[in-house]
């Protein structure tokens, strides 16, 4: 087939899915939870609240830097019909057609189109994401991938709305589904060709997860959650004080594999491959989960050490270090709030996955509890779970300002900000400083006062002297992977510079 008759041929498709999705543009309108408050209410200027009240005000904030009573209604209306007629034209376009030009605009609109969703209360998307299954005009791969992504950013999820979002994104789910949805994400990240080390890491994580698939075989996962001092996380029952269990406890070795490896307390659907992640996880439910009063008068977690190495610089502070403050302080945090902290390793069926998310590098993924056999759980205090949020922090880096630890890397990188509110960057030959900024250290520890930091003046000449140039070849802001093998390196004598400093901004 010539050219021109090809392209012909494309245009005359696209002109049938236009068709197609244009005979139900009032459906899909309808989808929009602003249209009925436009068509009913719309004239009246004077009362906003029929049109602000399906927004989450504080997520709406996070997302859009406004609270939504400063937009436009009508503009946000036509926004959402927009985007989700794009979507709709692209993946009929690539499903039912087999027009493959057509996945870049379908990867564009999904994302504009989870993007919009974003900002509304729980119960309203979880009216959309039915309405949507109801119009019938989304392959169910799309529809699936919707639900995850709603399901993965929504932070209101121990309610009515928040367990109906997590059935819809994970009940009917098929393994199959599961596999296409995993080539899609390969094929996604495999076209960033210059990814920073937060994407480098998701990008392993998605080919870990390829690879277990492939293989087929049972494999081990971790969950970190926070339960009650007399709970049982193996059996049926529970404790009734520290040496006896309830009358009819099951879940000892010799009550059988079937109760010994019975998952017990602190079930959920959200795992990992990383026991590390898996104690993020326990920090992340000690500060924010259930319940949580973090950052309101009543606030039981804004508990801090107050041992000597808070007056130390986070980054400056070595591992030993950082889990001797934030160690001391996870553990006031968990006696306070009367809970013990678990990680658990689990044994699961790859056929038995029901979604992933690795966008938020904690290499998730998801299988409903009676799935998942316990094998082995440990009780952690804050010192453990401060080791595994420390030795999980650098996958979150993008830029080379959040690697805020004294890491182990061969350049130090030292971030401060002068007197006139711009912030600098210095990187050091960790050799070279390594002995002064212990030296820094000892002067500080042996200094008596109450409320002492340490010096950053000194630091920071400390730093410059053993400053080097980075090569040109890399972004000193953007730390991607070959920048990153490059800090883990000595550096080379040639890029010595004494002084040499980097504007962050």
């Amino acid at each position: 087939m010539g050219q021109a008759k090809k392209k012909k041929e494309i245009i005359e498709k696209y002109k049938e899915v236009s068709s197609i999705i244009g005979k139900e543009k009032e459906k899909i309108a309808k989808l929009s939870p602003l249209q009925e408050y436009l068509l009913t209410e719309g004239k009246d200027k004077k009362d906003i609240s029929k049109y602000t009240d399906v927004f989450d005000e504080d997520i709406f904030y996070k997302y859009y830097k406004v609270k939504p009573n400063r937009v436009r209604p009508a503009d946000w209306n036509i926004q959402f019909i927009d985007t989700l007629t794009k979507l709709l034209n692209a993946d009929y376009a690539v499903e039912k057609l087999g027009l493959k030009q057509a996945l870049e605009n379908r990867e564009s609109a999904l994302s504009e189109f989870n993007d919009i969703c974003c900002g509304y209360k729980t119960s309203v998307i979880v009216n959309i994401l039915e309405e949507l299954g109801k119009l019938g005009l989304l392959a169910k791969i799309t529809e699936y991938r919707i639900r995850h992504y709603q399901y993965y950013e929504c932070d209101d999820l121990y309610n009515e709305y928040g367990r109906k979002l997590a059935e819809l994104a994970f009940n009917e789910i098929s393994y199959l589904n599961i596999v296409e949805m995993l080539s899609l994400e390969m094929d996604k990240r495999g076209k960033n060709i210059s990814p920073n080390l937060k994407e480098h890491m998701c990008f392993e994580d998605v080919k870990t997860l390829d690879a277990k698939l492939k293989k087929g075989e049972p494999f081990k996962i971790f969950r970190g959650f926070l339960i009650e001092p007399l709970e049982m996380v193996r059996g049926e029952g529970m404790r009734i004080d520290k040496n006896n269990v309830e009358e009819g406890y099951v879940g000892r070795k010799a009550d059988g594999n079937e109760y010994f490896r019975k998952w017990n307390a602190g079930k959920g659907i959200s795992f990992t491959f990383d026991k590390n992640i898996a104690a993020w996880f326990c920090y992340w439910q000690l500060t924010f989960g259930e319940k949580s009063t973090y950052n309101t008068p009543e606030d039981k977690r804004n508990i801090w050490s107050n041992r000597e190495s808070r007056g130390i610089p986070q980054q400056l502070k070595t591992r030993e270090e950082y889990i001797d403050y934030f160690g001391d302080t996870y553990q006031k945090r968990l006696d306070a709030l009367g809970k013990k902290a678990i990680v658990c390793e689990l044994l699961i069926d790859p056929k038995d996955i029901k979604g992933f998310a690795f966008s938020k590098v904690e290499a998730e993924i998801n299988v409903l509890p009676e799935d998942a056999k316990v094998i082995h759980y440990e009780i952690c205090g804050g010192n453990k779970i401060a080791a595994g949020v420390y030795d999980n922090n650098y996958r979150r880096a993008e830029e080379t300002a959040d690697l805020e630890v004294y890491s182990n890397t061969k350049v130090s990188i030292l971030n401060f900000t002068d007197e006139n509110g711009r912030m600098f960057q210095i990187f050091a030959n960790k050799e070279e400083i390594e002995d002064k900024i212990a030296e820094l250290k000892d002067v500080f520890y042996k200094d008596g006062r109450i409320g002492k930091t340490l010096d950053g003046g000194k630091a920071i000449e400390i730093f410059k002297d053993a400053a080097i140039e980075i090569p040109r070849e890399h972004n000193p802001k953007k730390l991607t992977k070959d920048f990153w093998d490059f800090l883990l390196r000595r550096p080379e004598r040639k890029l010595r510079k004494k002084g040499m400093m980097y504007v962050v901004s």
